[in-house]
């Protein structure tokens, strides 16, 4: 397309005005080429709200799921540790009904066994959870910080395009093209000197 431009101007098929193009309508044009429009500001201010607020939502209902679980599994300890102690009394009264002394230190000692073991699957439980759920919770805020810090770079560059006006992005390079123009196709020696 540059290669036909040129080739319709060197032809005088096309007229190029000698123009300042220094000039501020010059300098508008540039600017209005380059800036951001404020709707997309107020768009992506829009998306980074809803993402954070989709995650806080996921992070609240993780947590939640996760405290059900441990209650279940907690409940579910303690509902077979107290069958157990019931047998072994029901198995000790019968051994004391029948006055058998070593049958009844043995029972005892199960029985202390029993619940030992009980407690500490309940702590190796809760133990294990609660490391599930801070992991958890650790990718969550790591996932929503990284969005946030992604959004936040996406609404400074557009808040920098829209303040900082023609000279910000890419207006330098239509500014030389635009006078490369027209000193390629102006006849006067002593303005390309000039330029």
């Amino acid at each position: 397309m540059m290669i036909l431009l040129l080739l319709l101007i060197h032809l005088k098929l096309i007229k190029v005005p000698r123009t300042n193009y220094t000039t501020p309508t010059i300098q508008k044009a540039i600017t209005a080429t380059t800036r951001t429009p404020l709707p997309l500001v107020v768009v992506v201010v829009v998306v980074v709200v809803v993402v954070v607020v989709v995650v806080v939502v996921v992070v609240v209902v993780v947590i939640v799921v996760v405290e059900v679980v441990v209650v279940v599994v907690v409940v579910a300890v303690v509902v077979v540790a107290v069958a157990v102690v019931v047998a072994v009394v029901v198995v000790i009264v019968v051994a004391v009904a029948v006055a058998e002394v070593v049958v009844v230190v043995v029972v005892v000692v199960v029985v202390i066994v029993v619940v030992a073991v009980a407690v500490a699957v309940v702590v190796v439980v809760a133990v294990a959870v609660a490391v599930v759920v801070a992991v958890a919770v650790a990718v969550v805020v790591v996932v929503a910080v990284a969005v946030a810090v992604v959004a936040l770079a996406v609404i400074v560059k557009s808040v920098v395009k829209v303040v900082v006006g023609p000279f910000c992005c890419g207006a330098p390079k239509i500014y030389f093209q635009t006078k490369l123009l027209y000193l390629m196709t102006s006849t006067n020696v002593a303005s390309r000197k000039k330029m």
